[in-house]
């Protein structure tokens, strides 16, 4: 037996498929208001944390304590582009 949604559509009848075509339409795409960003150590420059962060609350560079496992110690991390 196969597992893909076009057989599995199929076995459920035809009110699943409508249900289905309208679920696909409804979904909403990503917005560009919590961007992907990565952090690096300020000692030893390397980037060692990607996370997201509110562009719409936070609009200057973020900057944390963060442990950096090749400095073996917590260190100033700040965003990088």
């Amino acid at each position: 037996m196969c597992n893909c949604t076009k057989h599995l559509l199929l076995a459920m009848g035809p009110a699943s498929r409508i249900l289905s075509v309208e679920f696909r339409r409804t979904r909403v795409p990503k917005s560009d208001n919590r961007p992907t960003i990565t952090m690096a150590c300020e000692e030893c420059k390397r980037r060692n944390y990607v996370t997201k962060k509110n562009k719409v609350n936070d609009r200057e560079r973020m900057e944390l304590k963060k442990y950096c496992r090749w400095c073996r110690r917590h260190t100033p991390h700040k965003e990088t582009r």
